[in-house]
């Protein structure tokens, strides 16, 4: 079997996206023998090509245009096109944006339905008719895979789409996060960062579906009278984005 995937988001592994199509293209080519894998890369500029893709996984580029026109007219034109041009069985697409028309069935991993369900995500014109055109897409999709039962009704109440259609498959950790005791680095980080013997740490950012805001007033509402929550905030190295951290420390 030939599986196409749609790649916009592999060059941006600080995104969510991103560690979802990685981490797929990664375990698929390890578990799965007789698949063959086809990452489908938009190009937008002459030299640029995907990061480190996996032993064995080819790579089908496609010049594209920038910006968020450039985007759409990948996922809808440029993608099912390279689809057909490299035979692929199936065509998967690892976030919400999936072409309504493709010469292969199409799968598309909706994590979940941020953008359509709070207001202040949907308030531009741009917002409201991209999100019609994927709710339009993922009704036309093969099946829908999404990452809890908790969206998974959502997708059936808010885009009308039938149960059998739908997969939920929770999402797991890497193994980079699994506890690795080693006292002199605990010990190095807990300095720099003056941390305290017992400490809560949440790194993301501060968007309302992130709900950090109920997270703190629950913590307020159980935590010990000599704790007090100190927030953090630092710039990413590129200036677009930021990481916010909250700190749980004795008075």
């Amino acid at each position: 079997m030939h599986l196409a995937i749609n790649g916009f988001f592999w060059n941006r592994p600080n995104t969510g996206s991103g560690q979802y199509t990685r981490q797929l293209v990664t375990h698929l080519s390890k578990l799965v023998s007789d698949l063959r894998i086809t990452l489908v890369y938009p190009q937008s500029s002459g030299r640029e090509e995907p990061e480190n893709p996996p032993e064995g996984v080819g790579v089908k580029l496609v010049r594209v245009s920038p910006g968020h026109l450039g985007k759409v007219h990948f996922e809808q034109i440029l993608f099912p096109r390279a689809c057909k041009a490299v035979a692929a069985d199936i065509a998967h697409v690892p976030y919400w944006g999936a072409p309504l028309q493709s010469p292969a069935p199409v799968v598309v991993t909706i994590h979940d339905l941020t953008t359509l369900l709070y207001r202040e995500y949907r308030r531009g014109v741009k917002a409201r008719m991209y999100n019609a055109l994927v709710s339009a897409s993922g009704r036309s999709s093969s099946h829908i895979i999404t990452d809890s039962e908790a969206s998974k009704g959502d997708i059936v109440e808010h885009l009308g789409i039938g149960e059998e259609q739908i997969t939920s498959i929770y999402l797991a950790a890497g193994t980079e996060f699994r506890p690795e005791p080693d006292l002199l680095v605990d010990m190095a980080i807990a300095k720099k960062y003056d941390l305290p013997e017992e400490y809560i740490l949440y790194l993301g950012g501060y968007g309302i579906h992130k709900n950090v805001a109920a997270l703190l007033n629950a913590f307020t509402m159980c935590a010990r009278p000599w704790e007090r929550i100190t927030p953090w905030y630092w710039p990413e190295r590129n200036q677009k984005s930021h990481r916010t951290g909250t700190r749980i420390t004795r008075s």
